[in-house]
C-alpha cells in the first residue's frame, strides 16, 4: 500500500482562489474543491431538498354544492309591459341578465284591453324570450285575435217583407258586425244581384265610401260608376272591398243605390281592443317563479 508524506512543511494552493495555504490546514468542500478554511462553503441545503410526499387534492367524504337553485322571484317596475300588436309583447327588466330561449313566467300581472288579460300573462308554461337589449326582451302570446279579413257573398232575394232583400252569406238582410281595420269583400257576382248595386250609408244616411274599393270586372270604379246600373248589371265580375278605418263611425248601414235602405241593415262596427302600443302591468308584477330553460 503506498504511504504519503505527512506534509508537515507542505504548502498548498486553494483550488477557488489560488491562495497559498499550509497543506493540512486546507479543507476538502462537498464539491470536490480544496480550500482555505476561510474559503470554506458548506453544501447549501437546496442542493438537497426533503421530498415533500404526495400532495393529495381529493378530499374525504367531501360536501359540494350540488343543489339546483330553486326559481326566484323578481320584482318588476311599474307598468313593465308594452303591447304592439297580434300578441307581441315587449318587457322592460333592468340588467335582467337572461338569454334568448330563456323560458320565463309572470304572476300577479294586470291585464290591458279585452285580449291579453291576466289570465294569459301569467300563463303556468311561461314564454319563450328573445332578449333585445340588456333591460328588455319579448315574448309572443299566440292567439291573440288580429284584425279579420272576410269575404262575404251578396245575393237577392224575397225577404219577410215580402219585397227584395239583400242575403248575406245565405240570411237575409242580418246586421252585420265589423271590426275597425278588418278587410271585407262583398262580393256581387250572382245573377240575382243585377240592378242592385250595393253600397254603405251613416247612420244619418250619407253616402260612406272611406276605405271602399268598387270594382266591375276586376277594374276599380268609383261610386258612381259602380252604382249606374247600366254598368253594374253589364259587368260578370262584381266587388265591393270595405277597409274599415281606425276611426270608422260606430254605425254604418249597407243599402241598395236603386231601391234604398230596405234591402240593407245596420252594421255595427267595433275595434279589437289589443290595448296596442300602452304600457300596463301595474305597479307589483313580478317575473316569477321563473324557470331558464335553454
Amino acid at each position: 500500500m503506498a504511504r504519503y508524506a505527512s506534509g508537515k512543511k507542505a504548502w498548498g494552493y486553494s483550488d477557488r482562489s489560488g491562495f497559498r495555504y499550509r497543506l493540512r490546514d486546507m479543507i476538502k468542500e462537498w464539491n470536490g474543491l480544496k480550500v482555505g478554511v476561510d474559503e470554506y462553503e458548506a453544501k447549501h441545503p437546496q442542493l438537497e431538498p426533503n421530498y415533500p410526499g404526495p400532495d393529495p387534492t381529493a378530499l374525504y367524504e367531501p360536501r359540494p354544492d350540488a343543489r339546483t337553485e330553486p326559481a326566484i322571484e323578481r320584482l318588476l317596475g311599474i307598468n313593465p309591459f308594452l303591447h304592439s300588436g297580434d300578441g307581441a309583447v315587449t318587457v322592460t327588466e333592468i340588467n335582467h341578465g337572461r338569454t334568448t330561449g330563456n323560458t320565463v313566467r309572470f304572476r300577479d300581472a294586470v291585464g290591458f284591453g279585452t285580449e291579453i288579460t291576466k289570465a294569459l300573462l301569467e300563463s303556468s308554461s311561461g314564454y319563450s324570450i328573445t332578449v333585445t337589449t340588456t333591460d328588455q326582451y319579448t315574448f309572443t302570446i299566440p292567439n291573440i285575435p288580429s284584425a279579420p279579413t272576410q269575404t262575404f257573398t251578396v245575393t237577392v232575394g224575397t225577404g219577410s217583407g215580402g219585397g227584395n232583400v239583400f242575403y248575406i252569406d245565405g240570411v237575409a238582410n242580418p246586421v252585420l258586425n265589423l271590426k275597425r281595420t278588418g278587410v271585407y269583400t262583398f262580393n256581387q257576382n250572382h245573377s240575382t244581384n243585377s240592378g242592385h248595386p250595393f253600397a254603405f250609408k251613416t247612420a244619418e244616411d250619407a253616402s260612406y265610401i272611406a276605405g271602399v274599393v268598387f270594382k266591375l270586372d276586376g277594374v276599380t270604379k268609383t261610386f258612381s260608376e259602380y252604382s249606374n246600373t247600366t254598368n253594374f248589371n253589364a259587368a260578370t265580375l262584381r266587388e265591393i272591398t270595405f277597409t274599415v278605418a281606425s276611426g270608422a263611425p260606430s254605425t254604418l248601414k249597407y243599402y241598395c243605390t236603386v231601391h234604398g235602405n230596405g234591402m240593407g241593415n245596420t252594421i255595427n262596427v267595433s275595434t279589437i281592443d289589443q290595448g296596442t302600443n300602452v304600457s300596463f302591468g301595474g305597479e307589483i308584477a313580478t317575473v316569477g317563479p321563473v324557470t331558464l330553460e335553454k
